[in-house]
């Protein structure tokens, strides 16, 4: 099993877990000794994760996935159980939720439609939280390298994209999301 999110209160742990008997790995909800809650999976979907919960540990959040390399962001309470959030745009065949707030309102995360799995929309970074202090303007590079451990023909390294996000002001973060809110008003 593993822990993602640990709620505001302390009180829930979600994350994904095999249980006993079973293959498919599945969200969780545990609250305390003796309240381990499986979450089940959307319909249609094989395995699910979850990611965030809400301050109270009553909302939570994650991806559901089908045996082919589609996922679908759900939310999940105990009255309705896991309800899926769809996708962004019809042509995106991937979505995962990431985070809730701490009154369990707004969920957030990201979807996307290429293949290999990308990120097709903004992802926002606790930048104060990055040291060396990162000021606006700045350019961040960042990918990912997987170090094999194969002993037979040597270790290999699989290097993804590199990529880079700009840090923003407030004034620009603003604007953006002024003009992503008259976009969908239109």
């Amino acid at each position: 099993s593993a822990a993602y999110a640990i709620s505001g209160d302390g009180e829930s742990i979600v994350g994904s877990a095999f249980t006993a008997g079973q293959t498919p790995m599945l969200a969780f909800r545990w609250r305390g000794p003796g309240t381990f809650e499986s979450l089940g999976t959307l319909p249609g979907t094989v395995n699910s994760i979850a990611f965030g919960v809400s301050g109270n540990g009553e909302v939570v959040a994650g991806r559901a996935d089908t045996a082919g390399s589609a996922s679908r962001a759900f939310r999940w309470i105990q009255a309705e159980g896991m309800t899926n959030l769809g996708v962004a745009r019809p042509s995106d065949f991937y979505s995962e939720a990431r985070a809730v707030s701490r009154d369990g309102s707004t969920i957030v995360g990201y979807s996307g439609g290429a293949l290999p799995k990308t990120v097709t929309r903004r992802f926002d970074w606790k930048v104060g939280a990055i040291v060396p202090h990162v000021e606006e303007g700045s350019v961040i590079d960042y990918w990912f390298e997987i170090l094999d451990a194969n002993n037979v023909t040597g270790p290999g390294i699989g290097t993804i994209d590199h990529y880079q996000a700009r840090i923003v002001s407030e004034a620009e973060k603003r604007a953006d999301l002024a003009n992503r809110l008259s976009d969908t008003m239109e």
